[in-house]
């Protein structure tokens, strides 16, 4: 049998960004953005990842650019884990907010992986409720592999 290593720098054709939004909460960011933008975000399967033992849950939402076939990915950047200890009547007891999915870029709330063969120009900018978007460097980042999917 043969056994072939990849770096994961090989894997990585893709560009990521750091959203720092008034929203929280996911569904409430992809309709403002669907609204403004003219986009047409869907939510896909969660990202599921392993962070310190425990399984956390990263919401993912897709869409594919007509005009220029570049693929976006908004992922809430704070994760969603089962809480095991409170069983309390409340669904919001059932789930809690821990930790970043790329803990190196944690101040930003939401993160925007953007994939494209000839990929040029950024379709969504700064506005009334997204205050900052900035390019990130992933060359550093330890698990930038958890965005490879």
């Amino acid at each position: 049998m043969k056994t072939i290593l990849f770096d994961p720098e090989d894997l990585i054709d893709f560009e990521l960004y750091g959203l720092i939004t008034s929203y929280n909460d996911s569904p409430q960011l992809v309709y403002h953005l669907n609204r403004f933008f003219e986009t047409r975000f869907e939510r896909c399967n969660d990202l599921d990842v392993v962070i310190d033992g425990h399984l956390t849950y990263f919401p993912v939402f897709e869409w594919e650019d007509p005009a220029t076939g570049d693929y976006y990915n908004i992922i809430k950047n704070v994760a969603y884990t089962v809480n095991q200890k409170n069983s309390g009547n409340s669904l919001s007891n059932l789930f809690d907010l821990t930790p970043a999915l790329i803990s190196r870029f944690k101040e930003y709330n939401f993160l925007m992986k953007v994939t494209g063969d000839g990929f040029s120009e950024l379709r969504i900018f700064e506005n009334s409720f997204i205050q900052k978007i900035s390019r990130l460097k992933t060359d550093k980042v330890k698990s930038i592999e958890r965005l490879i999917f």
